[in-house]
């Protein structure tokens, strides 16, 4: 009748925490400063204009996370550095180099082009 063994009993529990892990994830744990769909508008307007890859690297590098989880009505400004710059950053710099250097182009502010 001892049909589970401990080695079964371990791999259910493990498969538990796992699949309550991935449900307690899935739901938000703040408001959203920005909408999902405002992001991707934000992105595809970048990208219109030839910011290719601070769009990439936004998803990359968890800062899309960051943008989406400042807190309601919170304002930012992104200063997009242009292609060239970024994969000549790359190219000098480590990964946590880049990222800290990338994420010093996210003001939490909105900036106009008359404040600057």
């Amino acid at each position: 009748m001892a049909a589970f063994t401990v080695r079964s009993l371990s791999s259910i529990l493990i498969l538990l925490l796992l699949l309550t892990t991935v449900i307690f994830l899935s739901f938000p744990t703040c408001a959203a400063s920005i909408s999902s769909r405002e992001y991707e508008s934000m992105q595809r307007m970048l990208r219109n204009h030839g910011y290719n890859l601070i769009c990439n690297t936004m998803a990359t590098f968890d800062l899309q996370y960051e943008i989406l989880k400042l807190p309601p009505n919170a304002s930012f400004t992104i200063f997009a550095p242009t292609n060239a710059s970024l994969f000549a950053l790359d190219m000098i710099q480590t990964v946590s180099s880049y990222t800290e250097t990338l994420r010093l182009h996210f003001v939490p502010l909105r900036l106009s082009l008359s404040d600057l």
